[in-house]
């Protein structure tokens, strides 16, 4: 629920600062939402089979591929002239870019962990919430 919750809360964030959208810029939205429903199936696997590695890696990789989709959507849409609010401050952009790629590497690089300690690579999850306080996005101005 909470990291479900977590990228929902910067969905709906980035949302805040999209005016404008194409195909797809929808298209990008959907395959984040597709991940969004599928984690259901990898956290029911973790919970049947902690600390394992493929179990841990099938997690945190959809964990990481979540992320990366919606850190594509958010550079797809800074890309096109109007689709996101001209007055966003450029510090907003900055740290909210690096919000979303520093959660997607803190999975991508526990997937890796996990080939070695499955239980490290749990662990290192838990890097995501100095990780938030010290990037967390700037509200706009």
């Amino acid at each position: 629920f909470w990291v479900i919750g977590l990228y929902w809360l910067a969905h709906h964030r980035i949302f805040g600062y999209i005016r404008g959208y194409d195909r797809r810029l929808l298209i990008l939205n959907l395959l984040f939402l597709f991940f969004v429903a599928f984690m259901p199936f990898p956290t029911a696997l973790l919970f049947s089979y902690p600390a394992k590695l493929i179990t841990v890696a099938f997690y945190a990789g959809t964990l990481a591929l979540m992320g990366l989709t919606l850190l594509w959507l958010w550079l797809y849409a800074l890309r096109h002239r109007g689709f996101v609010d001209e007055t966003l401050a450029p510090r907003t952009i900055r740290s909210t870019t690096r919000g979303l790629l520093a959660t997607a590497l803190i999975f991508l690089t526990s997937v890796a962990i996990a080939l070695f300690n499955p239980n490290w690579a749990m662990f290192s999850w838990l890097l995501f919430i100095p990780v938030y306080v010290v990037i967390r996005p700037a509200e706009p101005d």
